[in-house]
């Protein structure tokens, strides 16, 4: 299950865009006075396009609070999270060994 909000900074995604990527940490724009910092976002177009161009490539700016809503895999259209997810979310390391030192 997801949550349903809406990210208006996004809106301008109307194809599908996947999140690829979540990046710097900082206050990127100093004309304003922001409460708190913002995390560079990087989508692409979804499904992926062959070639890709840099116009399949977005990076959004968006308040770090909204962290616990962007998850790098998940498709989001039209400023809203669509539910799917192309990253797996279950790793398993079957010969892993893990010793003290």
């Amino acid at each position: 299950m997801f949550c349903q909000i809406k990210i208006e900074k996004v809106s301008s995604l109307t194809e599908k865009w996947r999140v690829d990527w979540l990046g710097d940490v900082a206050y990127p724009d100093l004309s304003r006075r922001q409460s708190q910092p913002s995390v560079a976002v990087r989508f692409s177009r979804y499904p992926r396009p062959r070639p890709m161009g840099e116009e399949d490539k977005q990076e959004v700016w968006l308040p770090i609070g909204l962290l616990p809503f962007l998850k790098v895999g998940d498709v989001w259209q039209n400023a809203q999270a669509t539910g799917e997810r192309t990253a797996s979310s279950t790793k398993i390391f079957r010969h892993l060994n893990m010793n003290k030192r």
